[in-house]
């Protein structure tokens, strides 16, 4: 997605989606708050529904293709729904 695109039309992640995906590659939450060094209440909070911001959300999307491919990272990206 061309960030002129993103901007304009912005997309709304399915982060339980991503979550799910690595969790069947055994990469749990607990280990990407850890990798992502972020607090494992903020990635609670993700699986909540709490919204990613836009560098968390690029660091979660180059872990989830570090383990899972590009090929499905990019299936992911391709479901997101536009945020209105």
């Amino acid at each position: 997605v061309s960030a002129v695109l993103e901007y304009v039309y912005p997309r709304v992640l399915d982060v339980q989606q991503i979550f799910r995906d690595l969790m069947a590659k055994g990469v749990r939450p607990f280990r990407v708050a850890t990798l992502l060094g972020k607090e494992w209440s903020t990635v609670q909070r993700w699986l909540k529904g709490t919204e990613l911001r836009g560098s968390e959300e690029r660091a979660l999307l180059e872990l989830h293709t570090r383990h899972c491919g590009e090929s499905l990272t990019q299936q992911r990206l391709n479901e997101a729904r536009p945020k209105f």
